[in-house]
């Protein structure tokens, strides 16, 4: 048996600060169908096809959260500028901590003019309160952190650099890089494995 986590939601886990908040991530994992997830697949597909085959950002498209977020994306400044844009491979193997599986497909790959790589996940989902970031950063951080190492540790591409890998918050216009400091992270991440599978039978 395997635990499937998202790596955004094992994020979000190793950043709750009670028990019941990481209870309730690890419900809405296991679950999804008691609490579905608005699908931000058409907006994220217009933003691909926008940064790597230059096409116009049509944010004329269904349904209207989608809509609303390429708005919000179209209204920001990214810094694109000497960055080479591409789709990652529709395979990317898994990573395997104890039997937690976690999923590490980035939105998008990064090259810059003197030949680094790297990788960035776009973040749709609205801020849980007005006066609240989409995403809190050092979520993000630790996202992006997860970014660097899949790509440079975990499928050994040697020019991958922290600085490209990152998380774009599209409503907030904020992109969040990793620091490459990844000891801690890991600690982090294998003891919050270990605790999701003791966790997980009883949720």
């Amino acid at each position: 048996m395997t635990i499937e986590m998202s790596f955004s939601a094992l994020c979000q886990y190793i950043g709750a600060s009670t028990a019941t908040a990481r209870r309730n991530i690890l419900r809405q994992q296991k679950y999804p169908a008691d609490g579905p997830m608005l699908s931000y697949v058409a907006a994220e597909q217009r933003i691909i096809s926008h940064l790597v085959d230059h096409a116009p950002l049509d944010s004329n498209v269904e349904p209207a959260h989608c809509r609303e977020a390429l708005e919000m994306f179209a209204g920001f400044g990214w810094p694109i500028r000497d960055i080479v844009f591409s789709r990652p491979s529709t395979y990317q193997p898994k990573m395997l901590i104890g039997l937690v599986e976690i999923s590490l497909k980035p939105s998008l790959l990064l090259t810059d003019i003197r030949g680094r790589r790297g990788a960035c996940k776009l973040f749709f989902r609205k801020a849980p309160a007005e006066d609240k970031p989409q995403l809190e950063e050092a979520v993000a951080r630790k996202m992006a952190s997860l970014l660097y190492y899949y790509g440079h540790d975990f499928q050994l591409e040697s020019e991958y650099a922290p600085e490209l890998c990152s998380v774009w918050c599209v409503r907030d216009g904020e992109i969040i890089n990793s620091t490459g400091r990844l000891s801690r992270l890991l600690d982090d991440v294998k003891a919050n494995c270990a605790e999701i599978e003791l966790l997980w039978p009883a949720v």
